[in-house]
């Protein structure tokens, strides 16, 4: 692709609205991530939100509004309309499946797959707030080739809906209907409260093909069906809202980018039609890690130069947390921990050891059996308060989880404090890389093999980090 372009570069260093970190809950475990993200980032420069699933949040409607309210937070809510899309047979867990001695089903009905999520608590108030199939609320997942009956339910237009009202919603059962007018005391004096809207509303994430132009040309194609009903809850809504589209960026084009930029370019072309409402976009990328870091700089731009306004990315690495440190990305949702269980049955106390621990050195998550042995060659693998440091298998699970606020924040603001200097970027990620390589004959001997490809995996990407970002500081050399 050859060096970053200056244009590109110059375009995206612009004055932009204070930006926002979201804390990402996807888990029941990532309440107490949660917590301590608020806790520690009580004076963070940047906005402090939270980015919830939606089954989470239906499991913790009233605990996690209020921490959205007492907290003045902004927050996104992902409507996680796939899960419904999900059969019992693509899915390893036990889970309840619905039978003929269980409900009246139709021959119809009888090809259909399970759900895989049809025992869950928050499957049916989800599937009746989105105005789901009525086959779905019988417990049956929605197959690729039904995915137009959603025509018939306008559920875009309900998961929108759903999205704008659900903590306002939550706010008045929990405050009563005279919430608009209730003052709450704080330190500093009594203050009127009242929910704010959604940083921005999502359209729903549909799993449909692989391939972006196919699942451009489904989401577009249910959008515009839906697209005066869409408009009207938005324009009714007396702030500005921002309607974003969820754009999936998969494995298989991070060897065949050209494939992929060929697509994108569609993407842009399909979405001009609708710049009306559409000013944002949330991008979930499945492996960043393998993203030439160079190539992620001219996707953003492109967004840019098309009149996207506000960009996203649901799930941050190393790149993205970066750009978002030196002002180049609006939003940002950090994951504080990886793999834990969704089921709250299999999270209450004594809690299961959490499946990852935050390695500061090689920016990822790793199991805590490799990261002790990181410890045990290295001699230290993080400075927070918590480690102080002991091993990661001597922590406690909430000591854990603590662990990996802190060492997620703390990077950010090693990164954040060079926003001004950036050329201490790249000398941050050589040490850490030459901190790994130095002790790697070592590491080899007493990690599994796909434990020592991983870490290699994660020196490679630094490497790479590292020399874009010593492209970043020549080009704002060259602006002085």
């Amino acid at each position: 692709m050859g060096k970053t372009n200056k244009k590109h570069f110059e375009s995206l260093v612009e004055v932009m609205q204070k930006q926002t970190l979201l804390a990402h809950v996807s888990a029941v475990t990532d309440l107490l991530a949660l917590d301590e993200f608020l806790h520690i980032c009580s004076q963070s420069p940047f906005n402090r939100g939270v980015f919830v699933y939606a089954y989470i949040l239906e499991l913790y409607r009233k605990s996690i509004t209020e921490r959205i309210i007492s907290n003045d937070l902004l927050y996104v809510v992902e409507p996680a309309l796939y899960k419904f899309q999900i059969a019992k047979e693509d899915f390893p867990e036990e889970t309840h499946i619905p039978d003929e001695s269980d409900l009246k089903i139709s021959d119809e009905e009888k090809e259909l797959a399970p759900a895989a999520y049809y025992d869950r608590p928050w499957f049916g108030k989800l599937a009746e707030a989105y105005g789901l199939p009525e086959y779905v609320r019988k417990g049956y997942a929605i197959p690729v080739e039904r995915i137009f009956d959603l025509y018939e339910t306008r559920t875009i237009t309900n998961t929108i809906k759903y999205q704008l009202n659900i903590i306002q919603d939550t706010f008045r059962e929990i405050y009563g209907d005279h919430c608009y007018r209730t003052l709450i005391m704080k330190e500093e004096g009594e203050r009127l409260i009242k929910p704010k809207p959604p940083l921005y509303v999502m359209l729903p994430t549909i799993i449909y093909d692989n391939t972006i132009k196919k699942y451009v040309d489904l989401l577009f194609h249910l959008f515009s069906h839906e697209k005066k009903y869409i408009e009207r809850e938005i324009v009714s809504n007396s702030h500005t809202i921002l309607l974003s589209f969820p754009l999936l960026v998969r494995e298989l084009y991070m060897d065949r980018q050209k494939e992929f930029e060929k697509q994108f370019d569609y993407f842009l072309k399909k979405m001009e039609k609708h710049s009306d409402l559409i000013r944002a976009v949330s991008i979930w990328n499945t492996n960043a890690d393998t993203l030439d870091p160079r190539f992620l700089i001219k996707f953003i731009y492109k967004l840019r130069s098309n009149g996207i306004s506000h960009i996203s990315f649901v799930t941050s690495d190393l790149t993205t947390i970066i750009l978002f440190c030196i002002g180049i990305i609006n939003s940002v949702s950090i994951r504080f921990n990886y793999g834990l269980s969704r089921d709250p049955s299999k999270v209450a106390a004594p809690y299961a050891i959490p499946a990852t621990f935050y390695v500061p050195l090689l920016h990822d998550f790793f199991s805590i059996s490799t990261a002790d042995k990181l410890y045990n060659i290295i001699g230290w693998i993080c400075e927070c308060p918590i480690c102080s440091g002991k091993a990661p298998s001597s922590l406690s699970y909430k000591e854990i989880i603590k662990h990996n606020v802190y060492s997620r924040l703390n990077e950010l603001e090693q990164f954040y404090n060079c926003k001004d200097e950036v050329d201490g970027i790249p000398e941050i990620l050589k040490d850490d890389f030459n901190t790994i390589k130095e002790k790697r004959r070592e590491i080899k001997k007493s990690v599994s093999r796909a434990s020592y490809d991983r870490i290699n995996s994660r020196l490679e990407h630094i490497r790479k980090v590292a020399v874009f970002m010593q492209d970043v500081v020549r080009l704002l050399k060259k602006q002085v």
